[in-house]
């Protein structure tokens, strides 16, 4: 049987963020142990479009990593907001004008004097995580 070999801490914290973690794909032994995922399921258990879009963001990753470090901003909460913001796809555009991979306002990826989209949905997510100090208020005020 084929499993799945993943970076798990990113991938529970990207299912915690966008809110579709499920009991199932959690080891819960026991209360106390919720967030300890479970890497030995099936891959025929995930969605192939959700396995997809993860196997992009890995790609990305070296990048994404960087500007992490630079702005000092946990690389698996960066890694989901990207995952969540467009699901790797580059040439993703919203109905808002939202652009890119992190989905950044043309407007605002100007104004942070960054060269990337990457970098600035990173530059943008760090400066959320200074002004409200929560993590959870930061993703709020992202989107």
């Amino acid at each position: 049987m084929l499993r799945l070999s993943i970076h798990r801490r990113s991938m529970c914290r990207f299912l915690i963020v966008t809110g579709i973690i499920s009991s199932s794909l959690l080891n819960a032994s026991t209360p106390s142990q919720t967030s300890q995922f479970d890497n030995s399921r099936p891959i025929e258990e995930f969605s192939p479009a959700f396995l997809g879009i993860y196997r992009k963001v890995i790609e990305i990753e070296p990048d994404i990593r960087r500007s992490a470090a630079t702005y000092n901003v946990d690389i698996d909460l960066a890694l989901a907001v990207c995952l969540y913001e467009s699901g790797g796809n580059a040439n993703l555009n919203s109905h808002a004008g939202a652009q890119g991979y992190f989905q950044v306002m043309p407007a605002t990826f100007r104004s942070l004097g960054v060269a990337t989209n990457i970098e600035a949905g990173v530059k943008y997510l760090s400066q959320m995580i200074e002004r409200f100090d929560r993590e959870d208020f930061a993703l709020a005020a992202y989107n």
